[in-house]
């Protein structure tokens, strides 16, 4: 079994999350002692009842992950309320999708010519490389497009470098 406050992975969740694994852990330390009774699972259920997460399915569910790897607390978290690590893109990149967006003036135009560049550097058409990547990045089953690449994700990264960009700079209304 791992130790969650040893593990900086932990300490940087919210402390509502925090707090939600502690109590699994727990529950999952109660189911371990009394491992098959269902009026022990019933029990946690009811205590926790109206709870996100706390349903008989959910806890069996936990359990069974909870078991087969060993007792790693990591199992228990509650992906919706911990979001996902972010794909790091290149810096390079970055700039790149700055400079199509300052052409284009309408994001949506650059995330289109940056998918069409994709694809003809797929087929392998080594002039439309794409700045910050050595090679074609490899797209997702689901999506088609490398991990990172969605419009609501581009369009916040540029929006958030163009906002701390050095040129851009914000003054109080009234300032000298």
């Amino acid at each position: 079994m791992s130790d969650p406050y040893n593990d900086h992975r932990f300490l940087r969740l919210s402390s509502k999350a925090r707090e939600q694994i502690i109590d699994r852990l727990c529950a999952m330390a109660v189911i371990a002692i009394n491992p098959g009774n269902d009026a022990v699972m019933r029990s946690l259920v009811e205590n926790h009842k109206g709870e996100r997460g706390w349903s008989r399915q959910n806890i069996r569910k936990l359990w069974a992950k909870y078991n087969a790897n060993n007792g790693d607390w990591t199992v228990l978290v509650d992906r919706a309320r911990v979001p996902r690590q972010q794909a790091k893109l290149p810096a390079a990149f970055i700039e790149y999708l700055q400079c199509l967006f300052c052409h284009s003036h309408a994001f949506r135009f650059a995330w289109v010519q940056l998918k069409q560049q994709f694809e003809q550097w797929r087929e392998g058409n080594e002039s439309c490389a794409i700045p910050g990547y050595e090679t074609c990045p490899e797209p997702s089953s689901q999506t088609g497009i490398p991990v990172g690449w969605s419009y609501q994700n581009l369009h916040r990264v540029v929006r958030d470098s163009l906002l701390r960009h050095p040129l851009m700079t914000t003054t109080k209304k009234g300032a000298q």
